[in-house]
C-alpha cells in the first residue's frame, strides 16, 4: 500500500527517534509500527535528503570569497561557455523584431511607435567587451522601464476597443439567434475593427516576446558571470518584479534570472 510519508514520525515500538519538532499529540504524524523498517528507511532517507537541501541551499547564500583572476570574474565564461546559446538568443530576437516590422498596421501611428521600439531595443545586448558586460544589467533595466509603459498603453488601448468590439459581436449574435436580421457591412465593420486593433495588441505582445529575449541573455550572464554582474542584475531588475510584465513567459524568465543571480558557482 502507497503510504505518504510525513516529516513527524512517532515509532510505536521504538523503531526510529521522535523529532524535536514533532508532537506524538500532533495529528499530522505518522504512526510507524513494529515491521515497518521499509517505511522507516524511507522516512530516515526523505530527512537526510532535506538536510542536505537545506546545507546546499545555506551554502549558496553565503557571500563567496572572490578572486580578481578567475575566468568567471574576469568575463572570460560569458562568451567562452556561453557563447552558441546567446549567438542562438540573439538570432530569435532578430526574428522577432522582423515579425514586428512586418506586421500590417492601419495607422502611421502605430508603425511610427513599432518601428521606434524596434529601434531602441535593437541597441541592446549583453555585450561583448568587457565595458559592455560590465554595464549590461543596468543598460537592460533602463531599456525596460523605458520600453514597458509604452507597449503597456498600446496593448492597454486595443484591448480596451476590441471588448467594445466582442461586446457588439455579442449583441448581433443574440439577435441572429433570436431570428432577426443582420446586415453584412454590420460584420463587415466589426471585423475591420477587429483587425485594426489586434495589431497593435500584437505588436506589444512582441515587445514583451523580445523583453524575454533580453532577459535569457541576462540569465547566461548571472549563471557565467563576475559576482558584481549578479549584484547589478538584483539591484535593478528586482525593481521590476512588480507589477509583473504583461507578458508570463517575460515575467517567468526574470524571476529565474533573480534566483540564479543569488548564488555564485566557484570556477567549472
Amino acid at each position: 500500500m502507497k503510504r505518504t510519508l510525513l516529516p513527524c514520525v512517532v515509532a510505536a515500538m521504538a523503531l526510529v527517534a521522535l523529532s524535536p519538532a514533532c508532537s506524538k499529540d500532533d495529528p499530522k504524524v505518522v504512526i510507524v509500527h513494529e515491521g515497518d523498517e521499509d517505511v522507516v528507511k524511507e522516512i530516515r532517507h526523505l530527512q537526510t535528503e532535506e538536510e542536505a537541501a537545506e546545507e546546499r541551499r545555506i551554502a549558496r547564500e553565503k557571500e563567496p570569497v572572490l578572486d580578481p583572476e578567475e575566468p568567471r570574474e574576469k568575463f572570460l565564461l560569458v562568451w567562452g561557455r556561453g557563447e552558441k546559446l546567446l549567438r542562438s538568443i540573439q538570432h530569435e530576437r532578430f526574428d522577432i523584431f522582423q515579425q514586428m516590422r512586418d506586421l500590417k498596421l492601419e495607422e502611421q501611428a502605430d508603425k511610427d511607435e513599432i518601428n521606434a521600439l524596434v529601434e531602441r531595443m535593437s541597441e541592446w545586448t549583453v555585450g561583448r567587451e568587457d565595458a559592455e558586460l560590465e554595464t549590461a544589467a543596468d543598460r537592460l533595466c533602463k531599456l525596460i522601464e523605458e520600453v514597458r509603459p509604452r507597449a503597456v498603453t498600446m496593448m492597454d488601448a486595443a484591448t480596451a476597443e476590441l471588448t467594445k468590439v466582442q461586446a457588439v459581436t455579442d449583441e448581433l449574435d443574440k439577435k441572429v439567434a433570436e431570428g432577426g436580421t443582420v446586415l453584412q457591412r454590420q460584420w463587415d465593420k466589426l471585423d475591420k475593427e477587429r483587425t485594426r486593433w489586434s495589431g497593435p495588441l500584437q505588436a506589444g505582445r512582441f515587445v514583451f516576446l523580445a523583453i524575454k529575449s533580453m532577459l535569457d541573455e541576462a540569465y547566461v550572464l548571472a549563471d557565467l558571470g563576475p559576482r558584481r554582474a549578479q549584484h547589478a542584475l538584483t539591484a535593478c531588475l528586482g525593481k521590476l518584479v512588480e507589477p509583473p510584465l504583461p507578458l508570463e513567459l517575460a515575467q517567468t524568465q526574470l524571476e529565474k534570472v533573480l534566483a540564479r543571480a543569488k548564488w555564485y558557482r566557484d570556477g567549472y
